[in-house]
Formats: C-alpha cells, structure tokens, sequence
C-alpha cells in the first residue's frame, strides 16, 4: 500500500462504458479524490475501446488504471484483480451504474478510523420508500424463504432495515448481516485478511458471502442509510431475464450450501426448490402465452436444476 493514498475505487465493467466514464468524472469532482485512485476491471466488454479512450485522454491519467480481462470472469473475481493492484488504505468497490453526488467518503474513513471492530460500511444504495429499505439485509434463515414462497421474504427483510432506521437515536448507523454490493467500504488489509470475494459467486450473494466472512473474523457490518449513493441498479442482468434467473438461483444455492449444515441447510435448500415451483406456477400464464421475461425465466431455472447434467 501506498501510505499516502487514502481510497481505492474499484469498478468492473462489462459494457456499460458509459456508465462508467459519468461515475468516474463524479469521482473525480470530490474533494477526496485528491488522495484517490480509481481502477477499472474490464470484463471482456464490446466497448472496452471506449474506455481505453477515455483513460489515454483524462487529466486524471496518472489517477487512472484500466485492466482488461480476456474473458468475463464474473463480478468478484474481477473485484479481486483490482484490489490486487490497489494502493490506497481503504477500498471502495462501486458499480458502474452509480453516481457520487455528495463526499461522504471522508466521513466513512473517520467511522473505520474510530472503530476497529468497524469491518464493512455501505450506504443508501437500493430501493429505499417510506416502508422499505432494500439497501441493506439478513442472512438467510427458514422465516425469510418461508415468506419467499409468496414472493414476501426481501419485502420481510427490506421492512425490517427500515424500521431499525426509524428507531436509530443514539447513532447514525445499523448493524446488519450485509449491505448492497453496490458501494462497499473496507479497509485494504481486511480486504485481504479473509481472502476477497470468492469467485465462485460469479454474481450475486458475493457482497453477502463477503460480509458473512467479515463477521465470522468479528467485525461488523455497519449501514448508513443517511448517506445516498445515486445507483441506477441492474442495467446489465435486467436485459437477460434467463441470466439473471440461473445465476441469482446457483450463487443463493452456493451461498446456503458454504454456510450452513445439517438439518438447516436441508430445509434451506429445499425451500429454495419450494420457492422455484411456486414461481414457475406463477409463470404458467406467460409461458402458455409466449411472452419473453415468463419464457426467459424457466429457462432460468431449468438450467440451474439441470447444471452438470447437460
């Protein structure tokens, strides 16, 4: 590391170029950005000569680093070849789909340098309404993906966050299991301490594997939901239905198979598959009818109960 550098951003792309050079120019407009770096992973993207542009032609060059991935590695892995090459103390891992509008970042650096115990922050990120907070949640348990049988368990977690946020006083923050993959905090040796992401997530629940092994190393996961990221959330796996359903499925079906055992786990993963009827029944309609998202959907899912066996 670099003693001189505060804050490395990492972001990954995987065509959304645009994106990308909107939230690096925010980036650079914050006054934090003076002891920044910011470093792009491209997986394999079409418009990574977009990017390559415009690095070769910033003002912030020497601040900038773009690395191309032959292949898509999926989103963790490509996390960890930017922490690899990171400097800073701390790293900032954003979504290309995001925006800093306000410099909350220094804020952040003070929280962890007041608390050791402090392992993970993130922000305001996700869907937040007066009843619901999606930003951040809980592991899973057998009360969570019996109300996902109905389509309820995120809206049973979502409730939750929001009323721990209505009944913060003496602070600023929750304590929660995890916080959205889209803006995470942690500092660069703790980063490494419990290994990065594990690739094998190659998207979602690798925020929530991550923050799992940040508490089993005893820190916290804290939430600030006074501090906003403006993060448009999903461009890329909102196009493909079928992508978005088999990898949602496999990385919950990884996640409950790394961190559970016995009994527990069984009944997890069986209503897991309880959960992917009920949701194909409710398809039924589309899929007579031809329409696409219904169609792309049990493709989804035939492909993660048929993996290995194709």
């Amino acid at each position: 590391m670099n003693p001189q550098l505060l804050y490395s951003y990492i972001i990954v792309n995987y065509n959304l170029a645009e994106s990308v050079v909107e939230l690096v120019n925010s980036i650079f407009l914050l006054p934090s950005s003076n002891n920044a770096e910011v470093i792009i992973i491209d997986n394999a993207s079409r418009d990574v000569a977009e990017l390559e542009v415009f690095v070769s032609a910033s003002i912030f060059t020497s601040k900038l680093q773009l690395f191309r991935n032959t292949s898509n590695l999926g989103f963790g892995a490509a996390c960890n070849i930017g922490a690899e090459k990171a400097l800073g103390e701390y790293l900032i891992f954003i979504n290309p789909d995001s925006l800093i509008n306000s410099d909350f970042i220094p804020y952040l650096k003070e929280r962890f340098r007041e608390n050791p115990k402090l392992g993970i922050a993130g922000v305001a990120s996700g869907k937040v309404t007066n009843r619901f907070d999606f930003s951040a949640g809980f592991f899973p348990s057998i009360l969570f993906e019996l109300f996902q049988l109905f389509y309820l368990g995120r809206y049973l977690e979502a409730f939750l966050v929001k009323q721990k946020h209505k009944a913060l006083k003496s602070h600023d923050y929750l304590i929660v299991d995890w916080v959205l993959g889209a803006f995470l905090f942690i500092r660069n040796t703790d980063f490494k301490a419990i290994g990065g992401f594990d690739k094998r997530f190659f998207i979602f629940f690798e925020e929530m594997d991550l923050c799992k092994k940040i508490k089993l190393s005893e820190k916290e996961v804290q939430y600030f939901p006074n501090l906003v990221l403006n993060h448009e959330g999903s461009k890329v796996v909102s196009r493909d239905y079928e992508f978005f359903t088999y990898h949602f499925t496999l990385s919950k079906y990884l996640f409950l198979g790394k961190h559970f055992a016995g009994v527990k786990v069984f009944v997890l993963k069986l209503l897991l598959f309880f959960s992917i009827l009920t949701q194909t029944i409710t398809i039924l309609p589309g899929l007579i009818k031809s329409k696409p998202k219904a169609i792309q959907k049990f493709k989804g899912f035939s492909k993660f109960i048929l993996r290995g066996k194709v």
